[in-house]
């Protein structure tokens, strides 16, 4: 653990706080088809998204346009559970296992093919907000209010409401679940579509984590012990800051954008006239 790892874990937590009992009221009995995206429409009185979701997109904007997908190292409670399913701790014979070189091999290859399926779910997600959330019929079929912030029955009469592809959150929350459990944020890597999204901040942002190229000794520390198993400044880096502390050689650093590199002197055009 890194130094800048406390504060991180301490924004997390205060952000998964804030937001716990949206996360939950969103995942398990939202109206809409797709949660998080109507949430200042909403009928649903009990939900603190109502109030939460203008904050939490000024918060998005601003953070992508100033650091980049910062917000999934830093801010996002799905992030801090997948973080917590990553250190859980694992038996021995499958820790040496993974250790093998052949595994360690199969591993990388796989993670890079896999690590595209990011933006096929963002194109999914948009598709299916379009299609339920502001399709020409009524938005929400149902609305089910609970007295309990973590109502289980409240659940199971949205569930039995809704229509039969809203209890499919259920599932995909359970695969993100079971995915962090098996790689280190795997559902970061390979699924999930607001990080598809912020991965593009990255080009744009003012701030990015940096690699200087002359100072780099190929140690291959980082991916290898990346969160999210790539090299710093990349779409996806989300400015953890492990690397910063963690390089040996001082060859990660955070800094500001450059642009296009100029010429040098001799060989900037000359205007013979």
């Amino acid at each position: 653990m890194q130094r800048v790892t406390v504060p991180r874990r301490l924004t997390q937590l205060a952000l998964f706080a804030l937001t716990g009992q949206w996360l939950y009221v969103g995942w398990t009995r939202c109206p809409f088809g797709v949660p998080f995206v109507n949430c200042m429409s909403c009928p649903l009185g009990d939900c603190w998204g109502t109030w939460l979701q203008l904050w939490f997109l000024w918060l998005l904007g601003a953070s992508a346009l100033v650091v980049g997908r910062a917000f999934c190292g830093w801010a996002c409670p799905m992030g801090l559970v997948e973080d917590a399913l990553g250190a859980a701790p694992r038996p021995r014979f499958v820790r040496v296992f993974l250790l093998r070189p052949s595994v360690r091999a199969a591993r990388t290859l796989l993670d890079r093919w896999l690590k595209p399926l990011k933006y096929v779910s963002l194109a999914l997600a948009v598709w299916l907000v379009v299609s339920t959330n502001y399709g020409p019929a009524r938005s929400y079929p149902y609305v089910v209010r609970s007295t309990e912030a973590f109502g289980l029955e409240s659940v199971r009469v949205a569930i039995a409401l809704g229509a039969p592809h809203y209890a499919l959150r259920l599932w995909v929350l359970g695969a993100a679940l079971v995915i962090g459990a098996l790689v280190l944020r795997g559902w970061c890597r390979y699924l999930c579509p607001l990080g598809a999204l912020l991965g593009l901040a990255n080009k744009i942002s003012l701030l990015r984590v940096r690699r200087e190229e002359s100072a780099c000794n190929a140690c291959g520390r980082y991916p290898r012990e990346c969160l999210q198993s790539t090299v710093p400044g990349t779409a996806d880096c989300v400015v953890c800051g492990d690397c910063v502390q963690g390089c040996g050689a001082g060859a990660v650093t955070y800094g500001v954008r450059e642009g296009p590199p100029r010429p040098a002197a001799n060989e900037r055009m000359i205007d013979p006239l």
